[in-house]
């Protein structure tokens, strides 16, 4: 195969990273879905996040290890001493030569942003505050949607991120 490790080192050598960046070590995998991004600069993260999270982001990260042109794990936010992560594969070698990426790539913001969790009962609340207000954040486009993982077309050659 390539120079990408299972998701399993993988995972080690970025919570290795993170701690060297006196960054939180525990680990959340969240996808868009998760994630909302209002005006005022503030993240929110919908808890409890899924556990499901945890099984789509190594179904990707293989995917990613089976095409072997690049994996990136990168943290898009700290929620409550927690690293919130993602993992981002190129849909080909072009995408990845514009990213740099080659191999695994370990990535964390300047700034990492810090997020509010948003647990069922106030997102109602919040989400009629601020219903029309979503700010467009660059960065949220690059992670992942849960929906596109598609746990029976993960792995063929048809499933596109």
């Amino acid at each position: 195969m390539s120079d990408i490790p299972p998701f399993d080192q993988a995972v080690a050598r970025y919570q290795d990273f993170l701690a060297s960046l006196r960054l939180p070590g525990e680990i959340q995998w969240i996808f868009r879905e998760d994630i909302s991004v209002k005006y005022w600069g503030r993240t929110w993260v919908r808890v409890p996040i899924p556990a499901i999270n945890l099984v789509c982001a190594r179904q990707l990260y293989d995917v990613g290890r089976q095409r072997d042109i690049g994996v990136l794990l990168n943290l898009f936010c700290i929620l409550n001493q927690t690293a919130c992560c993602y993992v981002w594969i190129p849909n080909n070698e072009e995408e990845a030569n514009r990213m740099l990426l080659r191999g695994l790539k370990l990535s964390v913001p300047n700034s990492p942003r810090i997020a509010k969790q948003l647990r069922r009962r106030t997102l109602v609340t919040v989400t009629h505050f601020l219903h029309g207000r979503t700010q467009v954040d660059p960065q949220l486009e690059d992670v992942p949607l849960r929906a596109d993982c598609e746990f029976s077309a993960v792995g063929s050659a048809s499933w596109q991120p």
